[in-house]
């Protein structure tokens, strides 16, 4: 067996996406709600969602996410946003490569949130 590292580069515009897939459809079983704590200066919304910005996950955000299921909140920073593509790189390479390729769907979308609020996948 071998062990190789390899660098991917991912883009604001790739995890704006990801994330638009997550929050309004892939992760609604389980996400009750997001709040929106710090946003970067650089968004100015202009009627558009601030989260479907690439500029705000590129930037000095804050976002907590709420588990409908325990009632816990998670807190996603853009470093625990790196850990989380670091993770699924490693946990869930499949998914991983398809959001790379851009063919993937709500499932990636939803095993992305997860890792970055449980650093593991629990549902489903």
């Amino acid at each position: 067996m071998f062990d190789i590292q390899v660098t991917k580069t991912v883009t604001a515009q790739q995890v704006a996406d990801l994330m638009v897939g997550a929050i309004e459809g892939g992760s609604t079983s389980w996400c009750s709600e997001y709040n929106i704590i710090k946003t970067p200066a650089e968004v100015v919304p202009n009627g558009v969602v601030v989260y479907s910005h690439p500029e705000f996950w590129a930037g000095d955000f804050i976002i907590d996410f709420t588990d409908g299921e325990d009632n816990k909140t998670y807190r996603i920073t853009p470093g625990k946003l790196q850990t989380g593509m670091e993770l699924m790189a490693n946990k869930e390479p499949k998914h991983f490569q398809d959001w790379i390729d851009e063919n993937y769907d709500a499932d990636t979308s939803d095993v992305f949130l997860q890792i970055l609020c449980f650093e593991d996948v629990i549902y489903g």
